[in-house]
């Protein structure tokens, strides 16, 4: 389901922010003092969806990979000093 939600949802976004102004003609833009021109309400609240979304899918899965998995151990390092019991009397045999 996310994949499908992902391969359908980049292209969309990139034809959206493709259809807008790209460099050379924000920047002329921007050298007349119009910087109120560059970021319209559709680019607002295109830029808030998309963080919802993201916030979304990464609660998501996060509840989904806690429910899969509930014990989950924390990743440990360090140098063993000693060899265990178990290994010493799997080589002895």
């Amino acid at each position: 389901m996310a994949r499908s939600v992902v391969c359908v949802g980049r292209p969309l976004a990139s034809i959206f922010w493709l259809a807008r102004p790209l460099l050379l003609p924000r920047w002329l833009t921007l050298l007349k003092g119009r910087e109120d021109l560059l970021v319209t309400r559709v680019d607002l609240a295109t830029g808030i969806g998309l963080g919802v979304i993201v916030v979304a899918l990464i609660f998501g899965g996060y509840a989904w990979t806690v429910s899969d998995y509930p014990y989950n151990v924390p990743l440990q390092s360090g140098t063993v000093k000693g060899r265990s019991a178990a290994i010493r009397s799997a080589r002895c045999k």
